[in-house]
């Protein structure tokens, strides 16, 4: 039996228990986050969007915290929110398998099995996970002490991918229409090309 969702109750900014301004989600972001929820049937997690944090992460009340431009970029890159809700399956994977409960655990093992758990959440949902693994590899080009390089992070992805794969058909699909764009990393918007590069659109966020 699936355990009751209880939606966020943000509808304003409050002070977290580190002593940061926390302000509502953008309604997308809560969307997407009960997707994933209920995709792998757990409660849907409280989300607060945090300027402060660096991209996504969450506490050990499985409280998630997402820095907003960082959403916005993910956006940019695909409206249908397939990026963002591939954040968001990567940090439910923390919280699914208890992650911040076990410090003594490798953090690059965890981030990695954080990763296949986002891969196994994109198949289950009948989407791909190509460009999930583009965004990671700009955004991991340096390994640090919590996170592996980037080629290491997107092979987990496809390793979970495919350990969930199954037939799909189109009406299956959970978010309209498509990341192809980024095969050609530009955007169309208003009958006018932008050729921003996912490389450097991030790069000129967060660089």
């Amino acid at each position: 039996m699936k355990p009751e969702r209880f939606p966020c109750k943000c509808n304003r900014s409050r002070v977290s228990g580190l002593g940061q301004i926390l302000h509502p989600p953008d309604p997308r972001v809560v969307e997407l986050l009960r997707v994933v929820a209920e995709a792998i049937g757990i409660a849907t997690p409280r989300i607060y969007a945090d300027p402060t944090v660096d991209y996504a992460q969450v506490d050990e009340r499985d409280h998630i915290y997402y820095k907003p431009a960082f959403f916005e970029a993910l956006f940019l890159l695909d409206p249908s929110g397939l990026l963002v809700l591939a954040v968001l399956a990567h940090e439910i994977g923390h919280i699914y398998n208890e992650h911040l409960s076990k410090p003594w655990e490798d953090p690059w093992e965890q981030e990695l099995e954080a990763d296949r758990f986002a891969g196994c959440v994109l198949s289950s949902l009948c989407e791909e996970s190509g460009a999930f693994q583009r965004i990671i590899r700009v955004l991991s080009r340096s390994s640090t002490s919590r996170h592996p390089p980037g080629e290491e992070r997107s092979r987990a992805i496809q390793e979970g991918w495919e350990s969930c794969a199954r037939v799909c058909n189109d009406s299956e699909k959970a978010s309209p229409g498509s990341s192809s764009f980024l095969e050609t990393a530009g955007k169309v918007a208003g009958g006018v090309v932008i050729g921003i590069g996912i490389v450097a659109l991030l790069d000129a966020i967060f660089g």
